[in-house]
C-alpha cells in the first residue's frame, strides 16, 4: 500500500539519497550519524546543497574516492549519547546488498573496553563460511541440525558474551515506494535498539541486516538467500516490498524462516504459514477499509478509486467489493487511477453523478488529497476514506483541506494512543528525526511480536525455537497495541481481521473510538 509521502516535495530523493549513501566503496564508510543524518533529511525534504542532493536512484553517493558497487556498510545505531561502534565494509554481490546493524553497544568481557555489535571482531558475511539453512524446525518436525540461521555471528569465542541473533529486513527502500515505507526501517532500527539496550532479544543481542531489492522480485530473492545462506538470518522483521514480498515466501517456507510481519496487501501472505503477521493481513485490511466507514458515518453510496501502479491495490479492491454488501455499504462507482495523475475531475463527476456520498481511496493521502482539490472546485463534499496508507504526519500537514479525513491503523493509532508511546520516544532516541507512521507501528509490533516468541526460548534462538514460540502464543496483545493474536499452525489469514478507525481531527489523527478495535 502506498502512504502519504510518496507526493512530498523532496521526499523521494530523499529516500533515493539515503539508499544511495549506504554502498561507500574504496574504504569510504557512512556511520551511524550519517545515516542519522540522512533520515533527518529524509523526514524534511534536503536542502539545497546538501549532502547526497544530486544522487540518483540506484546512483553511488558523491565521494573524493570511487564507489565500488560491490560493497555495503555495516553501521551500528547505538544509544543516543553514546559513540557509534566502526563501520565495516566488506564484500557483497553486484550491489545488490545494503546492510545496517541495529543494534546498541554491549559490554565486553571484563576488563575490555565495551564495544559496538560491529566491533572490529566481526568480520561480517565476508569471513563466514558458505552453508545452506536447514530444512527442520518448527512443529512440522525435522532436524534442527544445519540450521545455519542459529549461528553465532559476532561473538568471540571464549568470550562468554551470547551469541548475536541475526535478523533480515528488506524491501523497496527507493523510488515512491521506498518514500512511502520509509517509517518501517526506521522502525525496526529503533526496536533492535531498544531492545539491545535492555539486555537483547532473550539475552541475546540483535543484529538487522536491511536490503533495498530496489522493487525488483528476484533482486528481493537474492537478498533473503543472502541474509539467511551468508549472515545466518533466523528470521526476516520489517518486510517493506508489496510488490516482491511474494517472491521470497516459497524460499521462506521450504527452509522453514519465520518472515515476522508482511505488507498487508497480498494474498500470499494470507496463505502462508510463515507469515506472522501481528496487523491485518490482505483481507483484513481490505474488510477494514469498508469498516472504518460503516463505523464512522452514515454514507453508504460508495464510489470506490483503486491504483494500478501496486497489485495490492487490485486485490484490496478485489477484497472491499466482495465485503461492502454484507457490511451493508453499495459501490455505485468504481475506477482504476494513477498515483502520478495530476488530476481526478472526470472520476470526481462520475461518482458525483453516479450518487456516492463516500470516496474510498485504495492510494496514497497525496493522490486522495488532489481527489478532494478536485471534489472541492466541483462544489462536491462527499465523505473521503482510505486505509492505514493515510496514517502519518503528512496527512496531519495537509491543512483544512483534510479534515474529516477517514482512515483506519493496524494497531492502536501511532500518534493518538498512549500505548504506543515507547515506539514514539524510540525513534526520538535511537534515530532522530526518522519517519514515523502507521507502517512504522506495524513493524515496531512485529518487533514486539518476536520479543514475545522468544521469551521462553532457553537456549539458542534459531529459526524452529522462534517458529515454537510463535505457534506457542495464545491471545497476545503486545501490551494491548494489537487484538488477540493466535497462530495455527497453518495458513494465517484469519488471525487478525480487526482494525481500529480513525479520524482527521483538528489536524491530527483521532480515536473516535479510543483503543478500540473493530473487527470484520
Amino acid at each position: 500500500m502506498i502512504s502519504a509521502s510518496a507526493r512530498r516535495p523532496g521526499w523521494a530523493a530523499a529516500a533515493a539519497a539515503l539508499v544511495a549513501s549506504l554502498p561507500a566503496g574504496c574504504g569510504s564508510h557512512r556511520t551511524a550519524g550519517d545515516f542519522a543524518a540522512a533520515q533527518r533529511q529524509a523526514a524534511g525534504g534536503l536542502a539545497a546543497g546538501a549532502p547526497w542532493a544530486a544522487a540518483a536512484p540506484g546512483a553511488p553517493a558523491p565521494s573524493s574516492r570511487s564507489a565500488a558497487p560491490d560493497q555495503f556498510v555495516k553501521t551500528a545505531v547505538a544509544p543516543a549519547g553514546s559513540a557509534p561502534a566502526p563501520a565495516a565494509t566488506v564484500p557483497a554481490g553486484r550491489g545488490l546488498w545494503r546492510s545496517s546493524l541495529a543494534s546498541a553497544p554491549r559490554p565486553g568481557p571484563p576488563g575490555s573496553s565495551a564495544t559496538g555489535a560491529d566491533g572490529a571482531a566481526d568480520a561480517g558475511p565476508a569471513s563466514s563460511p558458505p552453508a545452506r539453512p536447514g530444512d527442520g524446525g518448527g512443529r512440522r518436525g525435522g532436524s534442527p541440525a544445519g540450521e545455519v540461521a542459529g549461528r553465532p555471528s559476532t561473538a568471540a569465542p571464549g568470550s562468554g558474551a551470547p551469541p548475536d541473533v541475526v535478523l533480515g529486513s528488506f524491501g523497496t527502500a527507493s523510488g515512491p515506494i521506498g518514500a512511502n515505507v520509509a517509517a518501517i526501517p526506521v522502525a525496526v532500527q529503533a526496536w533492535a535498539a531498544t531492545v539491545n539496550a535492555g539486555g537483547g532479544l532473550a539475552g541475546h543481542p540483535v543484529r538487522v541486516v536491511f536490503g533495498d531489492d530496489g522493487g525488483d522480485p528476484g533482486r528481493a530473492l537474492a537478498l533473503a538467500r543472502r541474509m539467511v545462506e551468508v549472515d545466518h538470518a533466523v528470521a526476516f522483521v520489517g518486510t517493506h516490498g508489496p510488490t516482491t514480498l511474494q517472491a521470497v515466501i516459497p524460499y521462506a517456507e521450504q527452509h522453514r524462516i519465520p518472515i515476522v510481519g508482511g505488507t498487508t496487501s497480498l494474498d500470499a501472505e494470507d496463505r502462508s504459514p510463515m507469515v506472522f503477521n501481528p496487523q491485518v493481513g490482505l483481507l483484513g485490511a481490505g474488510r477494514g477499509f469498508v469498516t472504518t466507514v460503516v463505523r464512522q458515518t452514515a454514507a453508504r453510496q460508495a464510489s470506490l478509486i483503486y491504483c494500478r501502479e501496486v497489485a495490492g491495490c487490485r486485490a484490496s479492491r478485489d477484497v472491499i467489493a466482495a465485503f461492502a454488501g454484507e457490511a451493508g455499504l453499495r459501490i455505485v462507482h468504481e475506477a482504476q487511477v494513477s498515483l502520478a495523475q495530476p488530476d481526478f475531475t472526470a472520476e470526481v463527476v462520475a461518482g458525483r453523478q453516479a450518487g456516492a456520498d463516500v470516496v474510498i481511496g485504495v492510494v496514497d493521502v497525496a493522490s486522495m488529497l488532489r481527489y478532494i482539490r478536485a471534489a472541492q472546485r466541483q462544489g462536491w463534499k462527499p465523505v473521503f476514506s482510505g486505509s492505514f496508507a493515510f496514517d502519518t504526519p503528512d496527512a496531519e500537514r495537509a491543512g483544512p483541506e483534510a479534515e474529516g479525513l477517514l482512515a483506519f491503523s493496524g494497531t492502536v493509532n501511532f500518534d493518538a494512543s498512549a500505548r504506543l508511546a515507547d515506539y514514539r520516544r524510540a525513534v526520538a532516541t535511537y534515530v532522530p528525526g526518522g519517519a514515523l507512521g502507521g507502517p512504522g507501528a506495524h513493524a515496531w509490533a512485529q518487533g514486539r511480536l518476536l520479543e514475545a516468541a522468544a521469551r521462553p526460548v532457553p537456549g539458542a534462538l534459531t529459526s524452529a525455537a522462534l517458529l515454537d514460540g510463535l505457534l506457542a502464543l495464545h491471545g497476545e496483545t503486545l501490551g494491548g497495541i494489537v487484538p488477540p493474536l493466535t497462530f495455527p499452525d497453518g495458513p494465517h489469514r484469519d488471525v487478525n481481521r480487526c482494525i481500529v478507525p480513525i479520524r482527521l481531527a483538528g489536524g491530527h489523527w483521532t480515536q473516535p473510538l479510543g483503543d478500540q478495535f473493530v473487527c470484520a
